[in-house]
């Protein structure tokens, strides 16, 4: 399995990298020969090419069950205003829950801000350790995100467009073959626990061989291949593709906690997703409608993010930015 770390700046994004990154968004499992064939280099170069992006760019891609399409699971923004001098230890014992996927320090380090896959519904207490909400928790809010709009590197506009269709083509996973009374794609799906597990591994590493995961899990390299093939058949097995924002020379990060335009929210989000410096939007419940995570290179780029870009956005009503003073966790694994 792959070792998950911040990565250093691999420099500026070339065509190759750029065609690499978007065949791994047509089908994160491709092998590299087959995305060499659609590139129209050697299997060498396209080698080198995500060698050198996985481990100077920090290139991962990982797998997910879309929470959103299964019947128990609910993926949850979570804020926490805390007592500054208990945020940096409070943070870390969040980041160790299973069920905790990101954790940053954000606002000077005041506020701690995670995402959490909350299975039938989300427990407060359980999050926090049982621990009294007096202390060292002021406040805490949690908003469910009903909408992702983007994820990672996908849309990026640097590589929406590096491929031509007939190399796309090329590369779009072959279609499989539904199961035996297999629901449709997009009905509810309740995975079992062998499911979870073969998905909790590939939300780690989501380009593990079916050998690895094999042995990871002690079942047959033949089981695991169906049930993989089983759950991307149904559309609950996705994979998403992320890239150290330091790639880009993005040395700092935002969230955004957005008052939308509900009627405007499609547009909103096709904007958003367009954006250089976005790598995550979602459409949440309460106060606020609208989440995103955006990169930016110093406090002139988060300035010009949101008043020139986000902020012009027809339907964007108001803007509340919270910088990020420390990731604790990325990406499932603590950083």
């Amino acid at each position: 399995m792959e070792d998950i770390r911040r990565a250093p700046a691999v420099g500026r994004l070339d065509l190759i990298d750029r065609q690499l990154l978007q065949a791994l968004c047509v089908d994160g499992r491709a092998p590299l020969s087959r995305i060499a064939q659609a590139l129209e280099v050697t299997a060498r170069t396209a080698t080198q090419h995500y060698r050198r992006l996985r481990e100077a760019g920090g290139l991962r891609v990982l797998a997910r069950a879309d929470g959103l399409r299964t019947v128990e699971d609910t993926e949850w923004m979570v804020r926490l205003l805390t007592q500054p001098e208990r945020a940096e230890a409070l943070a870390d014992e969040i980041a160790a829950r299973k069920d905790v996927r990101w954790v940053a320090l954000v606002s000077g380090g005041t506020e701690i801000a995670c995402k959490v896959v909350a299975h039938g519904g989300l427990d407060a207490e359980a999050l926090l350790g049982r621990r009294p909400a007096g202390g060292s928790i002021i406040r805490i809010s949690a908003q469910a995100l009903v909408s992702v709009y983007r994820r990672g590197v996908r849309g990026w506009s640097q590589i929406s467009a590096a491929l031509s269709p007939e190399r796309i083509a090329v590369l779009a996973p072959a279609a499989f073959a539904p199961a035996p009374g297999a629901p449709r794609p997009g009905a509810p799906l309740r995975l079992d626990e062998a499911d979870l597990e073969v998905i909790g591994w590939l939300g780690r590493d989501g380009r593990a061989s079916y050998r690895q995961l094999a042995a990871l899990t002690g079942r047959d390299e033949s089981t695991v291949r169906r049930r993989v093939e089983a759950l991307r058949s149904a559309g609950i097995l996705e994979f998403d593709l992320y890239l150290d924002e330091a790639v880009l020379g993005h040395r700092a990060g935002a969230m955004l906690w957005m008052d939308a335009d509900m009627a405007l929210l499609p547009e909103i989000a096709r904007r958003l997703s367009g954006d250089f410096g976005v790598c995550f939007a979602a459409a949440t419940t309460g106060r606020t409608n609208l989440v995103a995570y955006v990169t930016y290179r110093d406090q002139d780029g988060l300035y010009e993010s949101i008043s020139r870009r986000i902020g012009t956005i027809p339907g964007v009503r108001r803007i509340e930015a919270a910088p990020i003073a420390r990731t604790v966790k990325r990406f499932g694994a603590i950083g």
